[in-house]
């Protein structure tokens, strides 16, 4: 990717975006190893956008809260998706198209690097 051409009208080869989750930073009672791993893949956010800035590599994660659409999603009870809706601000849970516009706002916004975007709904940390 250092290695590609700029792109036309840009100081820009692009942007790597990272998959995490709200565990990385809210921890999940019972998922220690989870919630571990997808802090390790946040915390490397801000050292790769250190390190790949130079060549004009952005570097963002976004962290989904719970989609019931996912494979973990449909793995979780029907009484924790119940309580989630409950506890999140915007009183439903989250889609793909969700996700979508996140990744679509980490593409176009060639200013932010290094960051997580919690795409959450603003879930109550209590749930956890």
């Amino acid at each position: 990717m250092s290695k590609q051409e700029m792109f036309p009208d840009s100081e820009s080869r692009g942007v790597l975006i990272n998959i995490s989750s709200i565990a990385a930073t809210e921890g999940i009672r019972g998922y220690v190893s989870y919630s571990a791993s997808k802090g390790a893949i946040l915390g490397m956010a801000m050292p790769m956008a250190r390190d790949l800035g130079r060549f004009g590599i952005r570097v963002m994660t976004v962290q989904p809260g719970l989609f019931p659409l996912t494979n973990m999603g449909k793995l979780t009870p029907l009484e924790t998706h119940k309580l989630s809706e409950w506890t999140v601000a915007l009183k439903r849970l989250g889609d793909a198209k969700d996700i979508a516009h996140s990744i679509q706002f980490c593409i176009e916004n060639d200013y932010m690097t290094g960051v997580g975007l919690r795409v959450d709904g603003g879930v109550v940390a209590a749930m956890f």
